[in-house]
């Protein structure tokens, strides 16, 4: 039997804080009236009573908070605004992927202002997107409203002004297309801001499974950051940061929003007051050293011209004044950098930026660009006073420059959106860094190289991979030019075409392509079972122009029929195509066209993939034909004509550096040749370990992330950079 609360009772406890009240008011009262038992049966009613509903109450209420915050970040997204953040799947991902996150983080000891500082660092980036977006959002009406007014123009123009005004078309639509283009990728970098720490786009569930969190297992700090963090601002009191209408219209445009005015800080506090208890902050504080004294400025000297500098001597009695040292090197020993970080870290003086970059560059040097990317990116969060780092996304593209292997690659299309961020003049601007920026050219190269050779024309890297090896000699760029030529500028001399072509001469490479043909010739004639119509469909086909054109250039032993089976290929690698292609043979054999019957949908797979399998026979075809101009005389047949090349290119990048060079150049250097040496590898040895699956290359990414929130430093910028640093001299060289 329960107990019950006497009719005198007060009110039920609103809060557990209440309820701890009430019974150390008891527990007062019972300890100076042990005997009464009065006491204990009211301490036993109110636990009874109201315990587990108090406790579900809270458990109730930090859910709903957690949700409330998860939905101010995506209402962050809707006020950029960006198109994802209206859609419902969408939405279901991204708040399941922050759940998850949450659930995972709070197990473990939060700082009180996570919640709010997580919002104030999104906010102050999305306000930056969000003038970037309306700026090119801007462009991109007009411009849809110069293309109508040179379109409506064209009735009426004469034949001369018509050419005029097709080529004016032509340009702008170009722009059009380039503003696109920017929009589209200045949207993804808004929405990775607004991912959770080491989630990816590409990595959000499509059809998540319901979340339930687990309070219960929240660590007591990461609850009372949550009940610190205020309720999300009504809708009501935020103001759209863009007035623009998203479809074209035809009134007229109006001014973007400017960017100072984009009320985006509404969502969270003013930036926390600082944490003095943070173990981060006083980490380094143990010994206190004083401050050394100012020294008195000296004059500086006048400047005077050569003829003045000959004729005037140096007045009699003065010294010549010994020349200014340069701006302080990064130190080549980890040891020292890792101290010169904690002596500018505690005294917050100007060279911390080149302290991060130091140890950012040994990580490097240990084989973690990773780790790299991570310490910078974190510096990049902090609160920290640093006037000056290092671009991140130049150290994250160069990781995903190493990972792509063809066009198709995953890691091609983040390596473009980041590259579309470098352009010249802000290339130049880090070249001429110093320290840091005699590394920047060897970075780009790394982060380039395999997008062009494997990814073609199709992003910007071949122009940045020549613009990068500008600076690394004349034979380095003779031999990079050439390579480049090698692979064309299509993409489709992809790893596994390499991989295929024999070690030998150019008729070993033609009779394997001829065997391989002629093996094709006869599965696909010879085949017996399956649906009729679709053999036959198949059969048909070798009689067409194309086909008979591209099969025979294949088996002829000194054709060079490059654009016939170019073009087959161009047509025929696409799965619409070729299904195309067979409803209209099958409907020519049945003389009508009639629908595939339901039990033969396997006669149509079978028909995709030998067409799949003849292109990929004249794809390798077209690399031997590519290949045969460039073989080397020196010896190693058509994948020699590879191979040679690459070994000279990595010697000359190693040449382009002398031991008197600045440490982060030398580590770049060895980063980029080490690179080459990757590639290198990969198409000799298919058993090498060094191409990598999408999955295991953004896993190694967010390793270091992974890594900090195991451990409960992950969410706190300042504090992540400060655990990466400290780890530095404890992780063995990969």
């Amino acid at each position: 039997m329960s107990p019950t609360i006497p009719a005198h009772a007060e009110p039920p406890p609103a809060s557990l804080k209440a309820l701890y009240q009430e019974l150390h008011a008891l527990a007062a009262q019972g300890q100076d009236q042990p005997y009464d038992l009065a006491i204990a049966g009211r301490i036993e009613a109110l636990v009874g009573h109201h315990l587990a509903g108090l406790k579900a109450k809270l458990v109730q209420q930090e859910s709903q908070k957690l949700l409330e915050f998860v939905a101010t970040i995506a209402d962050l997204g809707k006020r950029i605004p960006i198109g994802d953040f209206e859609d419902e799947a969408f939405l279901g991902a991204f708040g399941h992927a922050w759940g998850s996150h949450l659930d995972r983080h709070l197990r473990r000891p939060v700082e009180r202002g996570y919640f709010a500082r997580t919002l104030a660092d999104m906010a102050g980036r999305c306000r930056e997107s969000a003038g970037v977006l309306a700026r090119l959002r801007r462009q991109r009406q007009e411009l849809a409203y110069q293309i109508a007014e040179q379109e409506a123009a064209l009735g009426g123009a004469g034949f001369k002004q018509r050419r005029e005004l097709l080529n004016a078309l032509v340009a702008l639509k170009s722009q059009q297309g380039e503003a696109e283009r920017g929009i589209a990728l200045e949207e993804m970098s808004a929405l990775e801001i607004l991912l959770p720490p080491g989630v990816d786009y590409a990595a959000l569930t499509t059809d998540p499974p319901p979340l339930a969190f687990v309070p219960e297992k929240f660590h007591v700090s990461a609850v009372a950051a949550l009940f610190a963090w205020p309720d999300a601002p009504s809708r009501e009191e935020i103001r759209p940061l863009n007035s623009m209408a998203e479809p074209f219209a035809s009134e007229p445009v109006p001014d973007p929003v400017p960017v100072e005015e984009i009320a985006l800080d509404v969502v969270a506090e003013a930036p926390p007051e600082p944490h003095e208890e943070a173990w981060y902050r006083t980490l380094f504080t143990e010994e206190e050293t004083p401050s050394a004294p100012i020294p008195e400025p000296e004059p500086v000297p006048v400047a005077v011209s050569a003829e003045e500098e000959a004729v005037a001597p140096p007045p009699p009695g003065e010294p010549v004044p010994e020349p200014e040292p340069a701006p302080s090197a990064y130190a080549e020993d980890c040891e020292t950098a890792v101290q010169r970080f904690i002596a500018a870290y505690r005294d917050k003086s100007p060279d911390l930026g080149a302290a991060i970059e130091n140890v950012a560059f040994h990580w490097i040097d240990r084989g973690y660009v990773n780790v790299a990317y991570t310490t910078l990116k974190s510096a990049q969060f902090s609160h920290l006073p640093i006037p000056s780092l290092l671009v991140p996304d130049l150290f994250k593209a160069a990781y995903f420059g190493m990972h792509v292997w063809s066009r198709e690659d995953e890691a091609l299309a983040t390596v473009q959106r980041l590259l579309n961020f470098l352009s010249p003049p802000l290339i130049d601007e880090l070249c001429a860094r110093r320290p840091g920026g005699a590394a920047v050219p060897y970075l780009l190269f790394v982060a380039s190289f395999q997008p062009a050779l494997f990814g073609g024309s199709y992003t910007q890297a071949p122009a940045l991979v020549e613009y990068a090896g500008h600076g690394f000699g004349e034979s380095f760029r003779q031999r990079l030019e050439q390579l480049l030529r090698l692979f064309g500028n299509d993409g489709s001399l992809g790893l596994e075409v390499l991989r295929k072509l024999p070690a030998g001469d150019e008729r070993s490479a033609r009779a394997q392509l001829s065997a391989r043909l002629a093996d094709w010739h006869v599965r696909i004639l010879d085949k017996q079972n399956g649906w009729g119509p679709v053999r036959a469909a198949l059969g048909n086909c070798l009689a067409r122009n194309e086909f008979d054109r591209a099969i025979k250039a294949i088996q002829a032993p000194d054709s060079n029929d490059v654009e016939g089976v170019a073009a087959f290929v161009a047509k025929y690698r696409d799965r619409k195509a070729i299904g195309a292609l067979m409803e209209a043979q099958v409907a020519s054999v049945l003389s009508s066209p009639e629908p595939l019957p339901t039990e033969e949908r396997n006669a149509k797979s079978w028909f995709i993939l030998n067409m799949l399998d003849l292109c990929g026979i004249a794809n390798d075809w077209l690399a031997e034909q590519r290949l045969r101009c460039g073989a080397d005389p020196a010896g190693g047949g058509l994948i020699g004509g590879v191979l040679n090349p690459l070994a000279a290119l990595r010697e000359e990048i190693e040449r382009s550096v002398t031991p008197a060079a600045p440490f982060e150049q030398r580590v770049a250097a060895r980063f980029a040749a080490q690179a080459i040496g990757k590639v290198r590898l990969a198409i000799e040895d298919v058993q090498s370990s060094v191409v990598w699956s999408a999955k295991q290359t953004n896993a190694w990414l967010s390793l270091p992330y992974d890594m900090m929130e195991a451990v409960g430093f992950s969410g706190d910028a300042e504090g992540e950079l400060v655990w990466l640093v400290d780890r530095i001299g404890s992780v063995p060289p990969a």
